[in-house]
């Protein structure tokens, strides 16, 4: 059995209260839990920056946080905005996991409820699985009676994202397995092969780079570690290998992207290994990549391209930077 958290980019925090939730609970989370979605049609959820206002790039990508079915069940909340928008921060992916560590270390040790591995989903509620490309997507379910002058006016929803696994086979039980082991990651749509891990630092000089993508935790912790990333393209060259690592320093979570290589012409390959100077073995940690595509046209621009409505809308006439998420790497001392 697995459960993946769905849609958390909707959860304002709800379902992870490891903070307060009893043993039975934590023990039975990090058995089961070992992946959540970061990516589907209703928004991204890899992060939140602290100010609602802050519009960098580093958590801009497909934010949808206004929940209406939220809205129409609960009614008005009696809170400020400052609760409101930590709340929604509290259950995104990159919050979840810091929320693990300071779990672990307040646990003593015994265990990390959210090591959560990463997956993308579709969720458009047509039965289309792997049905994600920009150029003929209409909006969501809730889109298919609107006019295209309206569909460009509630532009929120995305095509969805995929899940791939790197397995030992095609078949239920390997890709069960992969799952299970957190052998996985996640894309905004685009078939990206992606591979991250913990390697030698000549990894990329090798024709065959020797590490286990994903797998979970860190365990040569005496010395920094290297890690490596290895993608290749799908339809569109690639432009961008981050790297994202959150920390707890005497006990104060501590966070960071780091910019890896850019490509200003794309790459149809590319490996890149980074050591972490600032390795503190005593410290529980995490890691993951994160590799972007060159822009191409987000579907509203196709669609009020072949609407001529980008006049209309100017705002909807954008290009949006596709991407793909590794799960992460844990150092728990």
């Amino acid at each position: 059995m697995l459960t993946i958290p769905h849609n958390i980019n909707w959860a304002d925090g709800g379902t992870f209260e490891v903070e307060r939730a009893p043993e039975a609970e934590l023990a039975a989370r990090a058995r089961f839990e070992r992946l959540a979605e970061i990516h589907q049609e209703k928004g991204n959820s890899e992060c939140l920056p602290e100010d609602r206002n802050d519009t960098d790039a580093d958590c801009a990508f497909e934010r949808l946080v206004t929940n209406s079915a939220k809205e129409r069940l609960t009614g008005h909340e009696d809170l400020t905005d400052a609760q409101i928008w930590a709340n929604a921060r509290s259950s995104y992916y990159r919050t979840l996991l810091g929320r693990g560590l300071a779990a672990y270390e307040s646990s003593g040790g015994e265990r990390n409820p959210l090591m959560l591995g990463a997956i993308g989903s579709t969720d458009t509620h047509f039965g289309t699985a792997g049905k994600v490309s920009s150029d003929d997507f209409f909006g969501g379910i809730s889109s298919l009676w609107l006019t295209d002058e309206e569909r460009l006016g509630a532009p929120g929803y995305n095509p969805g994202g995929l899940v791939a696994v790197w397995a030992e086979e095609n078949t239920r039980a390997a890709i069960f397995d992969a799952l299970k082991a957190r052998s996985a990651y996640a894309t905004s749509g685009p078939r990206i092969r992606l591979r991250f891990g913990a390697s030698a630092a000549n990894a990329c000089e090798q024709a065959a780079p020797k590490f286990a993508p994903f797998m979970g935790e860190l365990l040569n912790s005496a010395e920094s570690p290297t890690f490596t990333v290895q993608a290749a393209r799908d339809r569109q060259r690639l432009a961008r290998v981050d790297l994202v690592k959150g920390s707890l320093v005497n006990g104060e979570y501590q966070e960071r992207t780091v910019v890896l290589a850019e490509f200003a012409e794309g790459r149809d390959t590319l490996c890149v290994s980074w050591r972490d100077r600032d390795y503190d073995p005593a410290s529980p940690a995490f890691w993951y990549a994160r590799v972007l595509e060159q822009p191409t046209p987000r579907w509203t621009k196709h669609l009020c391209q072949r609407s001529g409505l980008c006049d209309q809308f100017p705002d909807q006439d954008v290009m949006v930077q596709q991407r793909a998420w590794s799960s992460p790497i844990w150092r728990l001392p």
